[in-house]
């Protein structure tokens, strides 16, 4: 049977990067290349000036440098009103607008006299009074009035919202774009390929992003997602048509999906080894696993439990000055992160998930992670004395995490003797793996994230 004129005609794709982090899951993955691989494409990678020389450059990836590239006034304005407006409909979007304006930490600490605490309190209303003044705009998106003056304003202004010249130039069937937030230029250059004609497709890259991020003032022709509840959220609280959502997952969690899982009983006599994973939050982890590592210590001797941290690669400043004292603690140390803003997912992160026989830590993506490695795995949802962001704080004003600890089964402690208390139960158990019903959050049993995106590419 001869093909027809349309089904003979290559497919021109344009991939932009506009996050460091993108570098990792769609280049060094191989998901490009896999994609230039395929005949039925030609595809081309644009990246604004900083992300384009930080990419190595490879034989088989054709790569434009877009130089510098400024946000419309429209899109800037639009997405913040949108966080406002649609803050009913997400947990997050009230915390995040909440938190533009509080400090991070508690504004009296649980500890200390009052002159510590009269000091510490001048310090988070000074803060506080910073981050307001910063965050002025916001008060005013609070008023009806005030956002219909911004729209008349921005309609007056008449932007052009386009995609950067060499991406029209190149007259692609496809935009796509990886995405960890709701960022002005992507919106930009979604407003700009509906004009042109051309198909949008956004690959949201974390966890959070529909439920965290804000709200898009013009959707793309499709989303893929990391997993089903993400369609609920992009359902809910944007408006989405729920067939235009792809629930493949993530380019860089494909190797889950390569790994065969096999349930295995403890090894007798061998060294039992926690692993504790960090949050971004200001959160007093440190105390935390001291905590863990001393109670450990003194019950079976030094160095009988191994007690290893993984800290945060981008944590925010602690307050409380805290430092690890235990000297049996192992705690990672990263090598330079300015290429990708995060560590590699080679075989050394594997190991590390792999060989713990329990992983505790804040209910962040690491988490889901060492669940679908089917590794124990146990939530700390503890408060400290000094911040408001702690990990048990956060956990209930998060959307995206009560989608995790609202999972019964998963253990988790609200303080210290609870953790070390769950840890214990673990011990106890014979069996070294851990079976969490996150099917929802994330699909391993489902083919690869390019298998699922060359197949959508190739029939639409």
């Amino acid at each position: 049977m001869r093909l027809n004129e349309s089904d003979q005609k290559t497919k021109k794709i344009a991939i932009l990067l506009m996050n460091r982090q993108f570098i990792r899951s769609w280049i060094d993955t191989g998901l490009i290349s896999k994609l230039t691989e395929d005949s039925q494409f030609e595809v081309k990678v644009f990246a604004p000036q900083e992300i384009y020389e930080k990419i190595f450059q490879t034989e088989n990836l054709t790569i434009e440098n877009l130089g510098e590239i400024s946000i419309s006034k429209a899109t800037q304005h639009s997405i913040a009103i949108g966080l406002v407006n649609n803050r009913k409909l997400s947990k997050t979007f009230r915390w995040k607008l909440i938190r533009q304006f509080l400090p991070q930490t508690l504004m009296f600490p649980k500890t200390g006299n009052i002159k510590f605490k009269f000091l510490w309190f001048m310090t988070s209303l000074k803060q506080m009074i910073g981050n307001t003044i910063d965050n002025r705009i916001t008060l005013l998106y609070l008023f009806k009035p005030t956002q219909l003056l911004i729209r008349l304003y921005i309609r007056i202004l008449n932007e052009k919202q386009e995609l950067p010249l060499p991406i029209r130039q190149f007259n692609p069937d496809w935009l796509i774009m990886p995405s960890a937030s709701a960022h002005g230029i992507t919106n930009d250059c979604i407003v700009g390929a509906k004009k042109s004609g051309i198909k949008t497709l956004l690959a949201i890259d974390n966890w959070d992003h529909l439920t965290g991020k804000s709200t898009y003032p013009t959707k793309p022709d499709y989303f893929t997602v990391m997993g089903t509840r993400c369609i609920e959220h992009a359902f809910t609280i944007h408006g989405c048509d729920q067939s235009k959502v792809l629930a493949i997952g993530l380019p860089r969690f494909d190797i889950y999906r390569e790994i065969q899982h096999s349930c295995r009983s403890k090894i007798e006599n061998s060294k039992f080894k926690i692993l504790y994973c960090g949050i971004t939050m200001a959160h007093s982890e440190k105390e935390v696993i001291d905590s863990i590592a001393n109670y450990f210590d003194q019950k079976f001797g030094p160095k009988a439990v191994e007690i290893h941290y993984r800290p945060h690669p981008g944590p925010s400043p602690r307050n409380d000055n805290y430092e690890i004292l235990n000297p049996n603690v192992v705690i990672t140390k990263y090598e330079s992160l300015d290429r990708t803003a995060m560590p590699e997912m080679n075989d050394d992160f594997i190991n590390a998930l792999q060989s713990a026989n329990v992983v505790v830590g804040a209910p962040t993506t690491l988490m889901i992670e060492a669940m679908l490695l089917n590794r124990p795995s146990i939530l700390d949802l503890t408060t400290d004395k000094f911040h408001r962001t702690t990990s048990g704080a956060v956990a209930h004003r998060y959307t995206h995490i009560l989608d995790l600890i609202e999972i019964d089964s998963i253990p988790r402690g609200e303080n210290i003797p609870e953790l070390i208390l769950a840890i214990e139960n673990q011990m106890a158990i014979s069996s070294d793996c851990a079976h969490y019903p996150i099917g929802h959050l994330y699909d391993t049993a489902r083919p690869f994230y390019s298998e699922q995106l060359i197949s959508m590419l190739s029939t639409h």
